[in-house]
């Protein structure tokens, strides 16, 4: 089967106007793993909803960077970093399912790292399976 390119993509700073997006992608991304946990589907909107303002809160106390990850104009992913002594840390990655298994995370791993050893520093990537 022949490989296909990466979608071209680019990065740019969350904006206020991202927010009903970026919380949609992350209610999608943890829909299932609540379902396995046996939570009612009639709770988990409000449930999640509130995980997502808890994580963007810390991240923002934090003083994590917030990237919105597009294709085409569109929004498909989202990327948030940290820079601490001597390491960039990846704190999260998610990708709009459309995008998912196309090689837009490993491309913008891949920038992330450039990014990283450009400033001298290492890229630290947990397992987000």
């Amino acid at each position: 089967m022949p490989r296909t390119a990466a979608p071209v993509f680019t990065l740019r700073p969350e904006e206020r106007a991202d927010e009903g997006v970026l919380r949609g992608l992350y209610i999608i991304g943890r829909w299932q793993e609540m379902a396995a946990a046996g939570m009612p589907e009639a709770e988990r909107p409000e449930f999640l909803t509130w995980q997502y303002y808890q994580q963007h809160d810390q991240f923002a106390a934090a003083g994590a960077e917030v990237w919105v990850i597009e294709v085409a104009g569109d929004v498909a992913g989202r990327l948030v970093v940290q820079d601490g002594p001597g390491t960039l840390s990846v704190l999260d990655l998610a990708v709009m399912p459309p995008w998912q298994g196309q090689g837009l995370e490993a491309g913008v791993l891949a920038l992330a790292g450039q990014r990283a050893a450009e400033d001298g520093q290492a890229l630290a990537v947990p397992d987000f399976k």
